[in-house]
């Protein structure tokens, strides 16, 4: 049962023993103590607490989304199987408390507190979002590049007008020019990229104070010039004392004396001699005079300082330029997320901690939740970031205080999110924090020693790989062999010390018992050697398919895995086992975007946007899946009307149009009614109307999943305020691209994944080809200090311990990915210990496992333990299903009404979705549309200074994005971009534009709303500004004095307002 004493658990649980089963045990013994009873909604808002704790205050918190899932099903399925007197109970409970306790859970199943620790920092930084000043409704943006470019085309934007930014930005396009190692000239993709990369380090370090780029130029030229002088003196002490020494050092003197700054040190061995004597012939041996070995070592020192202070200060001025971009975005960042209402989720544990660490945080965070936490269970820990567990000890301890307990599960060996923020020292450090130690002293630590998951001869093989990592010898010689051969002895005998002494507690108690009942098994792992990469992959491919074909003539296609490093190298892969007929699956088979019958009804939906749009046209015209079939043309015939028509003299028509003339009924029969109905319809609407009229669902009934799921992402679009094609459109082009059809539970194809998309898997055979990469190692803009100046500049050799230390974390972790990989098999594990020529000579994890390989005795180029196991293979999958009867559908629809269009049935309902009666282009609906053309004004941005060519942008984008038609938008556009013009040429209009707010509502003491044109808070005054076509009349003067009366009440700054009246190109200002 659980202790009424704070409490503090580890679980070290290796690969398949059982963790998440351990933490359900864990999470059902806190809840047959917690209190049944009937809901408190003001718990949390308690002094003190009396009795067992409420079961809300018992919280799990997971990895991922999944993970939250599956645990919340065990829990639910453990008491259950109690209930029911099942094999598997949960211990200590009784059928009648477990089936009451399920009845519970179930009426409140909100309630049961299993979440990922990114949902709950989230869901406090929510509750407190006032006090943090964010829009209550702020959404988190999991891609900090999405939520903040905006921000930065914005900045950009300015460079036009600033100096300083212009400045800044072509500093930054010459660094992409000559130091990106990119080709091309175009600058944009790779200066955002930096400037993003930058972005939070420079927020995390806004208060340090940044030497500035003249400060580092300078200090720089001071070592050059110190390299110049000594090269000088020594020079004059070789000349004087007349020594006979090496041509090599004279050339390296004069180059030294008279090369570019940027070519200095020169390469020369002779400059890096330990002293003068070394340098000389033999003739002048020991006849140095001690200044001139003094001046020896002064001009070693200087090269010395130039290699190493002197890299740091150049490789910060490279990075500078992109630094201040990010100085500047950093200083909107705050207002822009706030008017935005989207906040980076990288964002979300600092502010959750600032909620946290206050006075008062966690008492009132639990008010604001509706209840306190007790009881907290944290799963995977080792893949925690410092950030996020800082974000949460305040709770921890909070818990602690109240008599609850932390339990934190984990595996260090499976460590392998470092490149994401995860910390696995983290896991241990817990057990010394020194506060939560005061609450609950004595920390428990327990071990799951039994693998359920694997047969023996996959248990036995990893227990003789792994287990040598416990021995400090053998983890200081792996880690040594995966380090680059020119780390400094000193830094390497150092991180021998402190990494492989982390690498060895990792693997502490790596050797697993084998569960009982398990089978012998099947290991087989295989060397594959080539000259070069390509020969390598040629091999593997071989070894591949060979390897899947035999492993498929006895098992189902379902049953195999294979591992890869990357998605490059799955989609490899997965080329390979396409090409032979092997059905497979990858994490992008199910992507929406590559979908045929998607990516043709996303063609239909831009050429229904934009109607001139051949390349739109042409793909769904052509489509195989979806109207070729049923419109009677050969792809042949199609391509060659398509050919014909670009001889002739109509090849500048529009495809549409002479699609048309030459094709009319089927154009009639299958397009018209689209294209005529168009601007009437949402995107939702006009994709379900083409589904129903291509039968699409019928024709492909195995692709019905791609279909529903694209339908979703509409209906979620249009809830986000994409309502017409041109804004759906250009949701879709900048999300669309990761969106996945559900992957069905039951499939039979070869599974191929990432292994980092593995981990918490388990798969019946996995095959493992490639073993000889090297640990990668990005480079990030790190802090340093060089003579008293704090600089960002590129990790680097020349950041000594800090360089060395990153890359034996990613050799530390590629084990972890080691370990990960191989202990996925359930019942076989094929490995292929893949090298080349290349490899044998660059460290990386082929090297540290050649050692771990001894223990294993091979001495061939295979070796094998166990036997594969005989399974009956399932029948195999049938292949994917085709167009049924795509000439039945034809002529059904055909015979259809001819009068159909999208939505027929809508008058019958008389539900009526657009103003249909005033479908021509009326006064009014000119004025609303010359408003709405002022809103894509401001909405582009600044002014250039241009009115017209500000005007006519505003105008095609308001043109392109009215939901109604314009008709004649020639006449329109020259009536509408002079109006435009003269409005951006007031003196007025930039600071209306640059802080106004569009459609501003306004509540009366009533609570009836009120929208203004445009409201204009410059800090000083209200603007009220109301737009106006016609002629002027007195109900004009009485809406504009009213929105000012409402203004002046609700706040203490002076309100004026202004009426524009297009038409007559005139202001009439009034004051209050």
């Amino acid at each position: 049962m659980s202790s009424l004493l704070p409490q503090l658990r580890q679980i070290r649980a290796s690969a398949g023993s059982g963790k998440t089963y351990e933490l359900t045990t864990s999470f059902l013994t806190h809840l047959s103590c917690a209190a049944e009873g009937a809901y408190d909604p003001f718990a949390g808002c308690r002094a003190g607490q009396s009795g067992p704790c409420g079961w809300p205050e018992i919280l799990a918190v997971t990895f991922t989304n999944r993970a939250a899932a599956e645990m919340q099903e065990r829990i639910i399925g453990r008491l259950k199987d109690t209930a029911l007197g099942l094999d598997r109970c949960a211990p200590g409970w009784t059928r009648e408390q477990a089936r009451s306790w399920v009845n519970t859970i179930l009426r409140r199943y909100g309630s049961l507190n299993v979440r990922t620790i990114d949902s709950l920092l989230h869901l406090i930084v929510r509750l407190t979002a006032l006090e943090l000043d964010l829009p209550p409704d702020f959404e988190p943006v999991f891609a900090t590049d999405e939520a903040v470019a905006p921000l930065l085309d914005n900045l950009l934007e300015q460079s036009r007008q600033e100096p300083h930014l212009r400045e800044l930005l072509e500093e930054a396009c010459r660094n992409v020019f000559f130091h990106s190692p990119r080709p091309g000239f175009l600058a944009g993709g790779v200066l955002r990229e930096r400037v993003m990369e930058l972005l939070m380090p420079v927020m995390g370090r806004h208060d340090l104070g940044l030497a500035r780029p003249a400060d580092i130029a300078e200090e720089l030229g001071v070592m050059v010039r110190a390299l110049r002088d000594a090269a000088e003196c020594l020079h004059h002490r070789i000349k004087e004392e007349k020594l006979s020494c090496s041509a090599h050092l004279l050339k390296a003197l004069e180059t030294c004396r008279t090369c570019h700054p940027s070519a200095m040190p020169p390469k020369s061995t002779m400059l890096r001699k330990s002293c003068l004597d070394d340098c000389l012939n033999k003739a002048s041996k020991g006849k140095a005079s001690p200044e001139a070995e003094k001046a020896f070592e002064a001009i070693t020192g200087a090269v010395r300082r130039l290699e190493g202070e002197g890299a740091l200060l150049r490789r910060a001025l490279r990075v500078m330029p992109f630094v201040e971009l990010a100085q500047e975005l950093a200083d909107q960042l705050p207002d822009f997320l706030k008017h935005e209402g989207a906040i980076p989720a990288a964002f979300i544990p600092r502010l959750a901690h600032r909620v946290l660490s206050g006075d008062y945080g966690v008492p009132e965070a639990f008010c604001r939740l509706g209840t306190s936490l007790t009881h907290i269970l944290v799963d995977e820990f080792q893949d925690t970031s410092r950030e996020q567990w800082r974000a949460i000890h305040p709770l921890v301890l909070e818990a602690l205080s109240r008599g609850g307990s932390l339990t934190w599960v984990g595996d260090v060996k499976q460590a392998i999110y470092g490149w994401r923020g995860g910390d696995a020292t983290l896991f241990d450090e817990v057990c010394c924090d020194g506060e939560l130690c005061a609450v609950a002293p004595s920390p428990r630590i327990d071990t799951l020693p039994t693998n359920w998951r694997s047969c023996r001869a996959i248990v036995e093989t990893n227990n003789a790989l792994f287990r040598q990592l416990s021995d400090p010898a053998t983890a200081r010689a792996v880690l040594a062999a995966m380090l680059p051969r020119d780390t400094p002895p000193d830094l390497l005998e150092r991180l021998l010390a402190e990494q492989g002494g982390l690498l060895q507690e990792g693997f502490k108690g790596a050797e697993q018992q084998l569960a009982p009942g398990k089978g012998e098994g099947y290991v087989h792992l295989r060397r594959v050697y080539g000259d070069r990469s390509d020969d390598l992959d040629q091999e593997i491919r071989r070894e591949l398919l060979d390897c899947v074909d035999a492993v498929g003539q006895r098992r189902s296609w379902g049953d195999i895995t294979v591992l890869v490093r990357s998605n490059g190298r799955a989609a490899q892969v997965a080329g390979w086992l396409m090409e032979e007929g092997i059905p497979v699956v990858t994490d992008n088979s199910f992507l929406l975007a590559e979908h045929p019958l998607v990516e043709q009804l996303t063609a239909l939906l831009t050429f229904l946007d934009s109607p001139r749009d051949d390349l739109a046209f042409w793909t769904f015209l052509s489509g195989r899946q979806m109207l070729l079939p049923l419109i009677g043309l050969t792809p042949q015939r199609l391509e060659d009307w398509a050919v014909a028509r670009r001889t002739s003299e109509r090849r500048h028509l529009p495809l549409f149009m002479a699609f048309r003339e030459d094709f009319p009924d089927i154009w009639k029969t299958w397009i018209a009614p689209f294209h005529a109905d168009a601007g009437l319809l949402t995107p939702y609407d006009l994709t379900r109307e083409a589904l129903a009229r291509l039968r699409l669902r019928e024709r492909y009934p195995a692709e019905a999943a791609f279909l529903s799921r694209f339908l979703e992402i509409i209906h979620m679009a249009e809830g986000q305020g994409c309502t017409s094609l041109s804004s759906f459109l250009e949701h879709w082009n900048r999300h669309g691209q990761q969106e996945k059809a559900p992957m069905p539970e039951a499939l039979d194809a070869v599974r191929v994944m990432t292994m980092h998309k593995s981990k918490g898997l388990q798969f019946p055979v996995v095959i493992v080809p490639w073993h000889h990469f090297s640990p990668r190692v990005d480079n990030p803009a790190v802090e340093a200090h060089v003579n008293g100046l704090t600089i960002l500049t590129e990790r680097c050799p020349a950041c000594g311990l800090e360089h060395y230390k990153a890359i034996a974390d990613t050799a530390r972790e590629s084990l972890h990915l080691l370990y990960v990989a191989w202990t996925r098999a359930e019942e076989e594990l094929h490995a292929f210990l893949t090298e080349t020529p290349n490899s044998r000579n660059t460290p990386g994890l082929g090297h540290g496992l050649d050692i771990l390989l001894d223990a294993l005795s091979m001495s061939g180029d295979e070796w094998e333990s166990g036997t594969p196991p005989l399974v009956k293979a399932a029948g195999r999958s049938a292949p994917p299903r085709k167009d049924v009867l795509p000439a039945l559908f034809a002529d059904a629809v055909a015979s259809d009404d001819a009068a159909w269009r999208p939505m027929h049935w809508l008058p019958r309902l008389r539900i009526f979705r657009n103003p249909l009666e005033d479908f021509s282009f009326t006064r009014k609906r000119r004025g609303i549309f010359a408003h709405h053309c002022l809103e894509c004004l401001q909405t582009l941005g600044q002014l250039t200074g241009h009115p017209e060519e500000d005007a006519r942008r505003a105008f095609r984008q308001g043109l392109r994005t009215f939901p109604l038609p314009v008709h004649d938008p020639q006449a329109v556009e020259e009536e509408v971009v002079d109006m435009l013009a003269w409005y951006a040429s007031l003196p007025e209009a930039e600071t209306w534009l640059r802080h106004g707010t569009p459609e501003q509502e306004i509540v009366d003491a009533s609570g009836a709303l009120y929208r203004a044109d445009l409201v204009v808070n410059d800090g000083e005054k209200i603007t009220v500004v109301e737009y106006k076509t016609g002629t002027p009349t007195v109900a004009h003067q009485t809406q504009l004095r009213g929105y000012m009366d409402l203004l002046a009440t609700a706040s203490a700054l002076p309100v004026q307002g202004v009426l524009v009246y297009l038409d007559l190109k005139r202001l009439e200002r009034f004051s209050p």
